[in-house]
């Protein structure tokens, strides 16, 4: 992992990030304001810190690794995100569908960008040990069920050490087998499948993929989503579930990590 040479480039790309949502958001609906930008900014120094590491760890080809940069941006910190708002009655299904289509604009906007800024390290790959088929679909139905435990220890928790967040939500939240079957048909499989491309494209040992994994199911999926203002959420149930959030993905992300993961050896 030789994040060296290309720190200094964070903020230009920081920069680059932002505006391309500005553009999607001119395109979807209406630009931020300056106040909303600096949030928005500082939010994407620490997306991209993750993304960055990710790359720079990655033995993917450079078209390869650039779209497998845009999927994990896309789907955990747009996509993932968006599920779960349409299914509290957040947002309608035209915004979500709105908010979606901006992400990927902004996304297909940032992409070349980097490409251009950023020069990929040669990154030397392995051998991975072999898995059975079936083992590997037992696995993938492990960590689906275990970020539903995650997912609900941790909607306990804010409920208990944070009620006038749950008071937010009255009179949105959706029947229990509904969001039970969100969590496990679509979120579930989708986090373990970031979860694989991680640890199966990068040459990182099984606790620092751990710890890449947990860090951008957090900041990606959690943290820096609720960093900006936003109208539909106020201030206090943004800063109660970027903790909550942040808290129980990266732990999540880390066990995942540790259950997929598969030893290899140099070539």
């Amino acid at each position: 992992m030789k994040l060296y040479g290309i720190t200094w480039k964070l903020l230009p790309l920081a920069a680059a990030l932002l505006l391309a949502q500005e553009i999607s958001l001119y395109l979807f609906k209406s630009p931020n304001s300056l106040y909303e930008m600096g949030y928005q900014y500082i939010s994407n120094i620490l997306i991209l810190i993750v993304l960055l590491i990710y790359y720079t760890s990655s033995h993917l080809s450079n078209l390869k690794r650039l779209f497998a940069v845009g999927t994990i941006l896309w789907v955990i910190g747009t996509f993932n995100i968006l599920i779960e708002a349409f299914v509290f009655n957040i947002t309608e299904r035209s915004a979500t569908l709105i908010e979606m289509g901006s992400g990927l604009l902004t996304t297909a906007i940032f992409i070349p960008v980097w490409y251009v800024l950023v020069k990929p390290p040669v990154v030397e790959s392995g051998t991975r040990e072999n898995r059975s088929v079936i083992k590997w679909i037992m696995k993938i139905i492990g960590v689906d069920f275990l970020y539903l435990f995650f997912y609900i220890t941790a909607g306990m928790m804010l409920s208990i050490l944070a009620p006038a967040i749950m008071e937010f939500y009255s009179g949105k939240l959706p029947e229990i087998g509904e969001m039970i079957l969100t969590q496990l048909l679509i979120r579930g499989i989708l986090f373990a499948a970031i979860t694989i491309l991680i640890v199966e494209t990068t040459n990182l040992s099984r606790w620092k993929s751990a710890l890449l994994t947990g860090f951008a199911f957090s900041i990606l999926g959690g943290i820096a989503p609720l960093i900006p203002p936003n109208e539909l959420m106020p201030v206090y149930v943004r800063m109660g579930h970027g903790i909550e959030v942040g808290i129980s993905n990266i732990l999540f992300g880390m066990v995942a990590s540790l259950i997929l993961f598969r030893k290899y050896s140099d070539n």
